[in-house]
């Protein structure tokens, strides 16, 4: 918050399950999932749903781990049926223009469990 009273900038969030999740049209500027690893049977459904809370002119911000985070030792699920491509999200968020999505490797510095080389979308 400390970064949001420096420029001014209001901050809503909002902490739910995502089983319960109910849509509100058009509600957010912008929506942040950061490493939001749902079981598969959830993730679309809850990806559609975040999607249509998005005002049209709305952002998603996203991170995750890829598929391949499976080999490396720096944290994340390790079932692959939690983990993401890009072709995956492409499709979960096929109504969106995507303006940057890309897997790569980068170095994680994120507390104890989070140490190393790992694989994000």
């Amino acid at each position: 918050f400390e970064l949001a009273n420096r420029y001014d900038a209001c901050l809503k969030y909002e902490v739910k399950d995502v089983a319960d999740f109910v849509v509100e049209q058009n509600l957010f500027d912008a929506i942040g999932l950061f490493y939001t690893h749902f079981p598969p049977e959830l993730r679309s459904d809850f990806h559609q749903k975040i999607e249509q809370s998005l005002k049209k002119s709305g952002y998603i911000i996203f991170e995750g781990f890829h598929k391949n985070q499976k080999f490396y030792q720096s944290g994340g699920p390790k079932d692959e049926a939690f983990l993401f491509t890009t072709e995956e999200l492409e499709n979960d968020f096929k109504n969106l223009t995507i303006l940057l999505l890309e897997d790569k490797v980068i170095e994680l510095d994120d507390g104890l469990y989070h140490q190393g080389k790992g694989h994000v979308v």
